[in-house]
């Protein structure tokens, strides 16, 4: 009898680890809007690889967490946050559909709004461009220039707003390096990278940040290399092409931790369309710059 107990306990367990799974995969595949709160997943351990609508990450060691945003040609995006705690719980932070409507358009000097994720930099952001696979179009120095741009544009709250610079993150570009935008392989090293690669589907870019007990540790940037992109202004017949400094920016911005908001002129509205104005992309509106002096 007591064999029979014991197999009855095991095979309950079994059934009851069966169904949080199922109940995750179905979050994870279906249509529900995504949400930003800490929710936590008992299925899930560290070592664990979630996929949720195209963005991927594998669930870190206790006391670490791990974001991916995935910015996509069509101007859909996709995040997806995970953390595990000291005490080995795993808390999801952003999983399900991210495809969202922008709300009324409202001047971006005028427009408060802000999204703020679960860490900050306490240290200067130092951080390097692996030029490798850049495309053969485009001047690798003009690259280069436009991501250090992008990066200060945040940093020194760049603005057609006449406000000051009230932000006091701080950054330095340690020059070119041959190492990878590891954080997007799911691994880290230590190291802030920016990276040209071959991406799969639509996904125009991703930044790949890791974080503990509230603070940033590293956080990696990766472009796809098979769209098409321009430097400085938008290029006379401009088709389908999208501007290197502007993109950058928006990236930059979750790396210093801004999410998305439903606006139409803040650079961290969740579209970047092809062609658009890289002046309209690379100023931050009064929201991004609200967003910004909360955090630093």
């Amino acid at each position: 009898m007591r064999h029979v107990n014991n197999a009855i306990r095991w095979f309950t367990a079994i059934l009851a680890t069966v169904a949080m799974v199922a109940a995750l995969l179905a979050v994870t595949a279906g249509p529900s809007a995504a949400t930003t709160s800490p929710r936590p997943t008992p299925a899930l351990r560290p070592g664990d690889v979630v996929v949720d609508h195209g963005a991927r990450a594998v669930v870190p060691p206790a006391g670490r967490g791990v974001w991916v945003h995935v910015h996509r040609a069509s101007g859909a995006h996709q995040q997806l946050g995970l953390e595990t705690r000291l005490d080995g719980q795993v808390v999801v932070y952003a999983l399900g559909d991210d495809a969202q409507r922008l709300g009324a358009r409202v001047p971006a000097c005028s427009d408060r709004a802000f999204n703020l994720l679960p860490w900050r930099w306490t240290s200067r952001y130092n951080w390097r461009f692996n030029p490798a696979s850049t495309p053969s179009n485009l001047s690798v120095s003009a690259v280069e220039q436009e991501l250090r741009r992008a990066t200060t544009n945040i940093t020194g709250a760049r603005n057609d707003c006449g406000r000051p610079d009230n932000v006091s993150a701080t950054q330095s570009y340690l020059g070119r390096t041959t190492f990878r935008a590891s954080a997007c392989d799911n691994v880290a090293d230590g190291r802030n990278v920016t990276d040209w690669r071959a991406l799969g589907g639509n996904t125009l870019a991703v930044t790949c940040t890791f974080f503990a007990s509230g603070r940033a540790t590293e956080s990696d940037m990766r472009i796809n290399r098979t769209f098409g992109w321009f430097t400085g202004p938008v290029p006379a017949g401009c088709s389908n092409r999208f501007s290197v400094e502007g993109v950058a920016t928006h990236e930059r911005g979750h790396t210093y931790g801004l999410g998305h908001v439903n606006a139409q002129a803040l650079t961290m509205r969740p579209t970047v369309g092809p062609c658009a104005s890289s002046r309209n992309l690379v100023t931050l509106g009064l929201g991004d710059m609200l967003g910004l002096e909360q955090k630093y």
